[in-house]
């Protein structure tokens, strides 16, 4: 009597198939999904070092001032003779 497959388990048949189809081989699919894997981690390494997930603390100063204008002097108006 066969095994009656679960509704994931034929999702993941269905993909591997496709996949393979897309990459050539089954070794290029591992190699691709190892290779995207590895970007995320550094990526997230990354952004965890700079201080975006925790990492190391950095104070930033968004406070923004604006300079002080210095009044200019006002000419005289010209009159007419």
């Amino acid at each position: 009597m066969p095994r009656k497959r679960n509704v994931v388990s034929e999702f993941l048949e269905k993909f591997s198939h496709q996949a393979t189809k897309a990459t050539g081989t089954s070794v290029a699919f591992v190699v691709a999904v190892l290779v995207i894997f590895l970007i995320v981690v550094a990526a997230l390494f990354f952004a965890w070092r700079g201080g975006l997930f925790g990492g190391r603390r950095t104070n930033v100063n968004v406070n923004v001032t604006v300079p002080q204008s210095s009044p200019q002097p006002q000419s005289q108006p010209k009159t007419s003779p």
